[in-house]
C-alpha cells in the first residue's frame, strides 16, 4: 500500500479506513486501462465550459481566503451544478 506525505489526506485516508472497518467493508483503488474503460476515460477527460468556469471561480477563491473560505463560499452560493 501506499503512503502520503501530506498530513490532511493521511488522517482523511484513516477516518475512510476506520469507517470501513467499522461496517466490515474493505476498499482498494486498482487500475483499469483506457481500452477497458472506454467511457471512464472519455468522461474524465471531458470538461463542460461551465465546469471550466466553475474551476477557474474557486481557484480565485482559493487564491483569496484560502481552503475553507473558498469551500464556505461556494456552500455560501447557489450552484444547482456544484454540490459540496
Amino acid at each position: 500500500m501506499g503512503g502520503t506525505h501530506s498530513k490532511k489526506l493521511s488522517l482523511a485516508a484513516k477516518e475512510i479506513w476506520t469507517w470501513c472497518e467499522a461496517r466490515k467493508l474493505w476498499i482498494f483503488a486498482s487500475y483499469i486501462s483506457s481500452k477497458d474503460n472506454a467511457i471512464a476515460d472519455y468522461e474524465s477527460r471531458r470538461l463542460e465550459p461551465e465546469t471550466e468556469q466553475l474551476i477557474l471561480f474557486y481557484n480565485m477563491l482559493i487564491r483569496i481566503g484560502g481552503y475553507m473560505g473558498a469551500v464556505g463560499m461556494m456552500r455560501t452560493l447557489n450552484f444547482s451544478m456544484w454540490s459540496i
